[in-house]
């Protein structure tokens, strides 16, 4: 995860995008997956 976190930041670092937005970003992303995983069955071995 720190590596994709990483390579995130190194593109908005390249694009020239404010922190605030990436985070902002990223939390949207997070937010959809909890969103998901309330609905979605547990049935993985990740977690």
């Amino acid at each position: 995860m720190q590596e994709t976190a990483q390579q995130y930041a190194k593109y908005a670092s390249n694009l020239q995008c404010p922190p605030a937005f990436l985070a902002l970003m990223l939390r949207d992303i997070a937010d959809t997956f909890e969103a998901n995983s309330i609905t979605a069955e547990k049935g993985c071995d990740c977690c």
